[in-house]
């Protein structure tokens, strides 16, 4: 942790406390005693309960606690108020668009339990609709069992890099969206711009100092070959269980003109995962006990602030409604129709 954590100049959480308190601990306990073992789960939740990467995940492999698991951040989450479990909003958003619509699905891209799932269309013959449910666009987009992914996507893009008069503006909506592939950002995104488009900076760990950093390096969104500028309106929505890839979309859509985000502050995990073992930051797996899945760069918008575990601030707040959702009426996506018209 001390060498591949990420956060540690911005976290509440003192590790050499941490370190002082515990270490006496687990040198007592003995790993061939059952009891002990189950221990270290309550030990672990407590030590990363204030966590400030909101990516931070323990998954136990040692079987006598392999159905324990760890995620601080959502720990924190569901005590709050506001909370919701993410929602599959495409059941009812198909009600407000024009006949011809579609929906793609992929069973073999599997996030939080649910398939691959784009929905598109357009709404009154003058607004472009995409939603989709996590990033596995472009891996899904390659493979046989991905064709009304792909095809889906083909004609989205041909639509944005030539625009027809009748559309007015654009939603893209990415709410329950938990993230994935972050190689889908740019394969989405190239489209919206034609010239290279900064919207942030990542910086890495460097050595085994909590505060051995890179400098910050450039995030770049590279234009496709025949995409254009969106001048028209842009509105994402996104909710409190849009997280990694999808905070990073909201940003950069909010980082083009012409653009509004409407819905729920963000869950807060804008750090990127990236499977390297190589590295000697991110995540680590200590061998026969514990997988543990930590942000392995962190990431800075545009306006200079980092938005881990607090998220990204809509500018138009609508909570979720329940109560509305069961009545047929999505009352986000009504008031970015109402917004574009």
């Amino acid at each position: 942790m001390k060498r591949n954590y990420v956060y540690w100049d911005i976290d509440i959480t003192n590790w050499d406390d941490v370190y002082s308190k515990y270490a006496p601990v687990f040198s007592e306990l003995n790993m061939n005693n059952s009891n002990d073992v189950r221990a270290c789960v309550r030990y672990f939740r407590d030590i990363t309960k204030n966590l400030v990467d909101n990516h931070y995940t323990i998954d136990f492999i040692n079987s006598l606690i392999a159905d324990s698991s760890i995620f601080p951040a959502y720990e924190r989450k569901k005590n709050l108020p506001a909370f919701h479990e993410p929602y599959p909003y495409w059941k009812i958003d198909t009600n407000y668009l024009d006949k011809g619509y579609l929906i793609g699905k992929n069973t073999n891209f599997i996030n939080n339990g649910q398939p691959l799932t784009i929905l598109y269309g357009t709404i009154q013959n003058k607004i472009l609709y995409i939603s989709f449910n996590h990033f596995s666009l472009a891996e899904s987009f390659g493979t046989s069992t991905g064709t009304s992914i792909q095809l889906i996507l083909q004609v989205y893009f041909s639509m944005l890099d030539n625009l027809p008069e009748n559309i007015k503006g654009l939603i893209v909506d990415v709410r329950s969206n938990l993230g994935g592939d972050l190689n889908d950002l740019n394969f989405f995104a190239k489209h919206f711009v034609n010239t290279q488009h900064l919207f942030g900076y990542a910086q890495y760990k460097i050595g085994d100092g909590l505060y051995s950093f890179t400098p910050w390096f450039p995030a770049y969104i590279n234009p496709a070959n025949l995409s254009k500028n969106i001048s028209k309106p842009i509105i994402i929505l996104a909710d409190n269980f849009s997280a990694s890839t999808a905070e990073a979309l909201v940003m950069f859509v909010k980082s083009i003109p012409n653009s509004t985000f409407i819905g729920e502050t963000t869950f807060g995990a804008t750090g990127a995962i990236i499977n390297d073992s190589s590295m000697n930051y991110g995540s680590f797996t200590i061998s026969n006990f514990m997988h543990v899945q930590t942000s392995s760069a962190r990431f800075k918008y545009i306006d200079g602030k980092i938005y881990e575990n607090e998220g990204f601030p809509p500018d138009i707040f609508i909570p979720f409604n329940l109560t509305a959702i069961q009545n047929g009426h999505d009352i986000a996506l009504e008031k970015a129709i109402d917004r574009i018209q």
